[in-house]
């Protein structure tokens, strides 16, 4: 968690796949403090934590192929591994759309720890 003035501006949901490997399963920012460097502050105090605390090695993630979040994870140190092409058509009963584009693609990135 992320805080400005006592408020709460980013947090994250991260679980434990394997022994040193993580997930993140949620990352967010709200919106109205985007673009001014908190969600790297939080990205940097997350892998900090990871790595001292539960001696993680390998940090993963999914993540849409609209949204922009893929560039933000590639300024983090991600790098993608690979994509599932039309996994948010296939596998939701609604189209799921960010603005006026529906997301199609699943984008899975990994950053190395050590």
């Amino acid at each position: 968690m992320s805080l400005k003035n006592g408020k709460t501006v980013a947090c994250a949901v991260v679980i434990k796949k394997q022994k040193n490997t993580f997930e993140i399963e949620n990352f967010a920012v709200e919106t109205s403090f985007q673009g001014q460097g908190f969600g790297q502050q939080m990205m940097k105090q997350l892998i900090t934590y990871l790595k001292e605390n539960l001696a993680a090695d390998e940090l993963i993630l999914g993540t849409d192929d609209i949204s922009g979040n893929v560039e933000f994870y590639e300024k983090c140190g991600f790098e993608i591994t690979h994509i599932i092409s039309n996994y948010f058509v296939e596998n939701y009963d609604q189209p799921i759309f960010e603005g006026k584009q529906q997301l199609k693609d699943k984008i899975y990135l990994r950053k190395k720890l050590k």
